[in-house]
């Protein structure tokens, strides 16, 4: 399934006078619901699977480009927005009496980060804007993405189950002056809003009287390019705002369970990533000229919340269970706030990078063997990083405020990890278990004020404020008639 959207609203080339509002506005609303059902069962073998591909390549563009006089009376609004959603559902159920096989796949995907015209832009480009009222320029994506993958086998002797899902969301937003001039008789709001959100479930079961083997994989990744700002352009306004926000969360689950009279063997990992560059500027000779303050603010709020559980079973004599379950979870984010080679002045000057990444992680393993000469290996590893940019930067640049002069960058990160398994040998047997979970907060912040101009009447703050916390657990419980290694 595959649907591209391109939604413009612009004014080009053109003069417009108008003495109440002007509006711009483009709306791209995007929406794939997608079911896919295997099953599959025969007297010897049975064999079942589907796949779930669902792509969205949406564009929503508000614009004027080209324009030497666009005047109203009234508030002049740029209004873009971008509200694409997947869901979908792929299950496989397989039986037989011999052996049977079953596996889901789900593959999603929204936009294109690879392609800078692929997004939500909000834009006046080489253009001249006056308004007696507000003017506002607003880019805002609502992704969504839920998705479940489901597998089931089931045989007298064999059976194989696996579910895999990946899904993937990429973009650029944009909400910028280029190369133009504005006079906003009041207030000017730049403003650039992720709200991207992905719900994953990968699942599997296997049951077999001899031998079962499965594994479930959900992969998720979240990208984008996010910007607002003037370049080389020239605005004077009451008041300006300018606010580039990212809310993107993550919450998945891999899980898994294998029951077999001898052998169980499954796996479940959950691999989630997100990456965004999140800029609000002032650049290439622009000059923002206020009466009462300018608000620039570069923000990152992102989230990961992952599960990985596998149980595995064997319960006849000479069984071996093996259950293992990994999570990898990673914000990597760069948050800018940035002044380049321009000028700004007003009452007030607040500049602000801020960033509160969070990754909450569960990762469990259970291996359960009974029976005569039994063994049970269960594993559970966690790995989680932080490691973002958070940076408020002037170059070549001249601040004055009447007032206060502030430069904030602020970090509060915190991972919150637990890892835990559980081995059991019944009777005469060993068991053997793992937990383990790596945490990193590596995240760069710094003020840097390279050769610029500060005037403040009142105060002047350069600050960087970093505040990370890590809380992790690693728990496991070995039991056996024989043997028992831990750690």
């Amino acid at each position: 399934n595959a649907i591209t959207n391109d939604a413009q609203a612009t004014i080009d080339g053109s003069l417009l006078s108008t003495p109440g509002t002007l509006t711009v506005q483009a709306d791209s609303k995007a929406a794939i619901d997608s079911l896919s059902l295997g099953v599959g069962g025969g007297k010897s073998a049975g064999l079942a699977g589907s796949v779930s591909v669902n792509l969205l390549d949406t564009t929503a563009a508000a614009k004027i480009t080209n324009s030497p006089d666009i005047a109203a009376a009234g508030t002049v609004s740029l209004i873009a927005t971008d509200d694409s959603k997947i869901r979908s559902l792929a299950g496989s159920v397989a039986g037989a009496g011999t052996v049977a096989a079953g596996a889901a796949v789900a593959v999603n995907d929204i936009g294109d980060r690879s392609d800078p015209t692929s997004g939500v832009f909000a834009v006046i480009e080489n253009s001249d804007v006056a308004t007696q009222a507000d003017l506002m320029l607003k880019a805002t994506t609502n992704g969504t993405i839920e998705t479940i993958s489901a597998g089931g086998a089931g045989a007298q002797t064999a059976a194989l189950g696996g579910a895999v899902s990946v899904n993937d969301m990429g973009r650029t937003l944009q909400a910028e002056i280029i190369d133009s001039q504005a006079i906003v008789g009041t207030d000017l709001t730049l403003q650039a809003t992720d709200t991207s959100d992905i719900q994953s479930l990968a699942g599997n079961v296997a049951g077999a009287g001899t031998a079962a083997i499965g594994a479930s994989v959900a992969k998720n990744f979240i990208g984008n390019v996010m910007t607002t700002g003037l370049d080389q352009s020239t605005v004077t306004a009451a008041v300006a705002r300018e606010e580039t926000t990212s809310q993107a969360t993550i919450q998945s689950i891999a899980a898994g369970g294998q029951f077999a009279g001898n052998f169980a063997l499954g796996g479940a990992v959950t691999l989630n990533e997100i990456d965004h560059e999140i800029a609000a500027a002032l650049r290439d000779e622009s000059r923002l000229t206020t009466v009462e303050g300018l608000t620039l603010i570069a923000k990152d709020t992102a989230k990961i919340e992952s599960l990985a559980g596998q149980a595995a079973i064997a319960v006849n004599s000479a069984a071996v269970a093996v259950g293992v379950a990994g999570a990898t979870n990673d914000i990597s984010n760069r948050v800018t706030a940035t002044v380049e080679s321009s000028t700004a002045s007003g009452n007030s000057i607040d500049i602000d990078a801020q960033s509160t990444g969070n990754i909450r992680s569960l990762s469990a393993g259970a291996a359960v063997s009974g029976g005569q000469f039994s063994g049970s290996i269960a594993g559970a590893l966690s790995f989680n990083t932080l490691d973002s940019v958070i940076e408020v930067t002037t170059a070549d640049s001249k601040l004055s405020a009447v007032g206060n002069l502030l430069l904030n960058a602020t970090d509060d990160a915190t991972i919150q990890s637990l890892a835990g398994q559980v081995a059991v040998a019944v009777s005469i047997g060993a068991g053997i278990g793992a937990a383990a979970a790596d945490n990193q907060i590596g995240n760069t912040l710094a003020v840097i004020g390279n050769n610029s101009t500060f005037k403040a009447g009142q105060n002047l703050l350069l600050q960087a404020d970093s505040v990370a916390a890590i809380e992790t657990i690693s728990a496991w419980l070995v039991a056996s008639a024989a043997i028992c290694i831990s750690g």
